[in-house]
């Protein structure tokens, strides 16, 4: 009778150890699936991954800062490979889900890798790529406060506008908790879902001319320490600018249904065209 019962308990207790074990990897699994994106993309074609990355990013996560909570709701990926010369992307030696912020804003970065980045005797950065160079991130250019206060605009749009409120100001004394802001596991209170995901051409605002625009490619492709021919700009730049279906690399995901294209909110030369 005593051993029966000492067996009940063991295998109760057993059953339940499994079942804790399971739920803490199942939930370990579940807040790391966007470092698994971020380290995982395909640099032979990480144009493939985006759709798949952009649904987690804006579907299962929010920013943390303080007693606040953003739901993302715009982004652009910016990506460079040997696979995928998207010679606008900043370069960056970073590790994957680092905030990297420059001229334009802010990203969540990619895992960067055969690239040296150095200073010249002016400052200047002196970027070299080594034989499989592949660094880029993810633009933020879309926010929505998911507890704004009365008669507060929850959404807030524009790349430089979500980088104001995200560091708008900082202890300079002392490290305060929760003044920093961290990407976290959605809850079900937030009530996310990626119904409304919405992809389109990356909104470049430059003048509609071709001989500007391929000097402003030049001048991009040299950046990074690239001599590109004359046929590889112009082809960037007819994918870029020119062709509907091409470097269609910029996600909406308005968490209250709006339609991008008709949507006020956002500037008249910020809406999709495509």
């Amino acid at each position: 009778m005593l051993v029966g019962l000492l067996y009940f308990v063991l295998w109760n207790a057993f059953c339940i150890f499994v079942e804790t074990e399971l739920s803490l990897i199942e939930m370990y699994a579940m807040m790391n699936e966007l470092e698994v994106a971020l380290k995982g993309i395909d640099w032979s074609k990480p144009q493939d991954c985006f759709a798949s990355i952009a649904e987690i990013l804006m579907g299962k996560y929010v920013i943390e800062k303080g007693c606040k909570r953003y739901a993302i709701v715009e982004i652009e990926f910016y990506v460079y490979s040997n696979g995928h010369k998207d010679y606008i992307t900043y370069p960056r030696d970073c590790k994957a889900g680092r905030w990297y912020f420059h001229q334009s804003g802010v990203d969540l970065t990619f895992e960067s890798g055969d690239i040296s980045i150095t200073k010249d005797k002016n400052g200047n950065d002196a970027v070299v790529l080594l034989s499989n160079p592949h660094f880029g991130g993810i633009l933020i250019r879309g926010l929505c406060n998911l507890n704004p206060t009365n008669n507060e605009e929850p959404y807030i749009l524009g790349p430089l506008k979500c980088v104001d409120v995200l560091w708008d100001e900082f202890d300079a004394l002392a490290h305060s908790v929760g003044e920093y802001p961290v990407l976290n596991r959605a809850v079900q209170a937030d009530n996310l879902n990626t119904d409304n995901l919405f992809q389109c051409k990356r909104c470049i605002n430059i003048k509609e001319d071709d001989n500007y625009r391929f000097e402003r490619i030049k001048t991009w492709a040299k950046r990074i320490g690239i001599e590109a021919t004359e046929d590889e700009l112009i082809d960037y730049r007819n994918e870029m600018f020119d062709n509907p279906k091409t470097h269609r690399y910029r996600f909406f995901n308005l968490i209250h249904g709006e339609n991008p294209h008709t949507f006020t909110k956002i500037p008249s030369s910020a809406r999709p065209k495509y």
